[in-house]
């Protein structure tokens, strides 16, 4: 599964583009001590679509941390590749990057919604208090569902991704500054053919027409999180409107809520994407991952644009921060 996953990852990838696969090692003598690699992405930067990639998998061993093995991987990757995205680095690495010019553009929200309080809060307070907050949120939510617009948008769930996809990236991306290139090439290398990995791809109707597409993760309960988990892994929507936005949300929230499902979770970087979840129910928690950026070779409006936080989306499937373990 690691060697499959491998290929996916880097070989895969880069030759969904067209690209040469892209990764790095370094050696003492003849012995590997450290790695890294880069997962190659078209990025939508304004009106213009450029090459990139997410720098994932650094791994230094612990005998070679004290001497820049991290710190010289990132050198040769900003030789190699002066564009470079991150988000699932550690605070050490983290620390490594910044000093190297690296630039911290924005944390990646985490909001949560808890379908059923009572599962998800218990053995954390008292059964007692864990019901009374079961029967307060399904009481918030019928009133929050009377008093808003009811979703007129139907859903279904689909195998793969073709060229209504396409056509639905070409109509969302016009209000999107600065994301990954999400067409049906990229959803379905994602999404369908991710080793290790199964995904509730959800196509969202109004009409015969594809209005947006949401991708769901489920994860149940272990040993740590004894409860079911539902992550909205991506969401391909239109941005600009925030009331048809809410009605996507809505739609892919109530497609995937169900047996076994206690709480939903996105990790993302959207404005816009925010105040739609927070407008159905979710509530945010404190951020664990940022996203940053080595901006070289980027100058004028491109650069401006990849350094505010303010015109990024980013889901839980960008970068590898959807790895099965």
């Amino acid at each position: 599964m690691v060697l499959s996953r491998w290929r996916w990852m880097f070989d895969k990838s880069a030759r969904r583009l067209g690209d040469a696969p892209v990764f790095w090692l370094y050696r003492d003598k003849d012995a590997i001590v450290a790695q890294m690699g880069s997962i190659p992405v078209r990025l939508k930067v304004g009106e213009q679509c450029l090459s990139t990639g997410w720098l994932v998998e650094t791994m230094v061993l612990d005998s070679h941390r004290g001497q820049a093995a991290g710190s010289r991987l990132m050198v040769q990757a900003h030789e190699d590749q002066p564009f470079s995205l991150s988000l699932g680095q550690t605070a050490e690495m983290r620390e490594i990057q910044l000093r190297l010019g690296w630039k911290q553009v924005a944390p990646v929200q985490i909001a949560q919604r808890l379908v059923r309080p009572e599962n998800v809060l218990q053995g954390k307070v008292p059964k007692p208090a864990a019901w009374a907050a079961g029967l307060g949120f399904k009481a918030s939510t019928v009133v929050r569902d009377w008093m808003g617009e009811r979703a007129t948008l139907a859903t279904r769930r689909i195998d793969r991704f073709d060229e209504r996809h396409d056509r639905l990236w070409r109509e969302v991306s016009s209000d999107l500054p600065c994301a990954v290139v999400r067409d049906a090439s990229y959803l379905n290398w994602k999404y369908v053919s991710q080793p290790g990995q199964e995904f509730t791809r959800i196509e969202v109707m109004d009409g015969e027409r594809v209005a947006g597409v949401a991708v769901w993760m489920l994860r149940a309960p272990d040993q740590i999180y004894r409860y079911g988990r539902a992550f909205l892994v991506d969401l391909v929507a239109p941005t600009a409107d925030a009331a048809r936005l809410q009605q996507v949300v809505k739609a892919a929230c109530g497609a995937i809520v169900g047996d076994g499902v206690d709480a939903l979770l996105c990790h993302h970087v959207s404005a816009p994407l925010t105040l739609a979840l927070r407008a159905e129910g979710f509530h945010l928690r404190q951020p664990e991952r940022f996203l940053l950026v080595d901006p070289g070779g980027l100058s004028g409006a491109a650069l401006e644009v990849v350094l505010s936080p303010d015109t990024w989306f980013v889901t839980q499937g960008d970068s590898d921060i959807d790895r099965p373990w």
